[in-house]
């Protein structure tokens, strides 16, 4: 395992950002665990009250006129586009996104057009294209990548420049189990090709790249811990 630093947290138990998500000018993605989406209903979608429910929001390029929502329990994720001025959601259209009760964590590439969904149950990260017009999303071919059995990935992180995705996996929660994983992403196509991994961690669970694509930084919310990393060649963490 690559050296790592640590700092104690107050509590080692997971702290979210439940019912906010942030707007930037930018396409805003927000990673929702949801226990029902309704195909025919428009409009705001009221975040369900439990420990996967966690909204998060990623800068990418645009104007913000696109969000999507990773609908946990039926295994989905739902397009929006979204009023600029007025900030509200009408809801466009929905793709598998792998097992039910398993997509988590969502992230856009810099770009804008590419989506990729850590599935928490089937072990992959999805990958689709997104329509600029109306956020549709079709998968690429291969539609999915297999980060390692039992990995069970859980959030995603893309560095400003687009070229690496890190994602967070949380095995089981026993010492040495959790991994954070690195995938190259080609620029033209949106495939990610996996780097290899960072082992021993016991849950690693929220992950966020600086702004400089310099530093990863993971909260690990069984061990209590908080990692840093530097990015090395490939995006290797070191």
């Amino acid at each position: 395992m690559a050296a790592q630093q640590g700092i104690k947290t107050y509590s080692p138990g997971r702290i979210a950002l439940k019912h906010v998500f942030l707007l930037i000018p930018a396409v805003v993605i927000m990673a929702v665990t949801l226990n029902t989406v309704s195909c025919g209903n428009s409009g705001l979608l009221t975040p369900v009250n439990s420990d996967s429910n966690t909204p998060t929001a990623t800068p990418t390029t645009g104007t913000g006129a696109l969000a999507f929502v990773t609908n946990f329990k039926d295994g989905m994720v739902s397009s929006f586009t979204r009023n600029i001025t007025t900030g509200v959601l009408k809801l466009r259209s929905q793709v598998t996104a792998g097992a039910k009760s398993g997509p988590k964590g969502v992230v856009a590439a810099p770009s804008g057009s590419f989506l990729y969904v850590a599935n928490n149950a089937d072990n992959k990260i999805y990958q689709f294209s997104i329509n600029p017009t109306n956020g549709t999303l079709t998968p690429l071919s291969p539609a999915s990548v297999n980060n390692g059995s039992g990995s069970a990935p859980d959030e995603i992180a893309i560095n400003p420049l687009g070229t690496f995705l890190w994602v967070t996996g949380a095995g089981n929660g026993n010492a040495g189990n959790g991994t954070v994983t690195t995938y190259a992403i080609n620029s033209s196509t949106g495939q990610l090709t996996n780097n290899g991994s960072v082992k021993g961690f016991r849950s690693p669970f929220g992950i966020a790249v600086d702004s400089t694509s310099s530093f990863v930084y993971v909260a690990d919310h069984v061990a209590g811990l908080v990692y840093w990393y530097s990015i090395g060649t490939g995006g290797a963490l070191s």
